[in-house]
């Protein structure tokens, strides 16, 4: 997989999202990091998609 550029919003500090070589996600926008688990990554991919909330 490669990374991705997210933004959502032009206004805003673009999200750099990486995946991990374990699994999961880093996502990062400017000096913030979140690391994300693949469970974690999993449901807010639903949530941004508008499924289970």
């Amino acid at each position: 997989m490669k990374s991705k550029l997210i933004q959502p919003d032009p206004s805003r500090c673009p999200i750099l999202a990486t995946p991990r070589p374990g699994g999961g996600w880093v996502l990062q926008a400017g000096a913030t990091r979140l690391f994300l688990s693949p469970a974690e990554a999993d449901e807010l991919a639903d949530v941004l998609d508008g499924g289970d909330e």
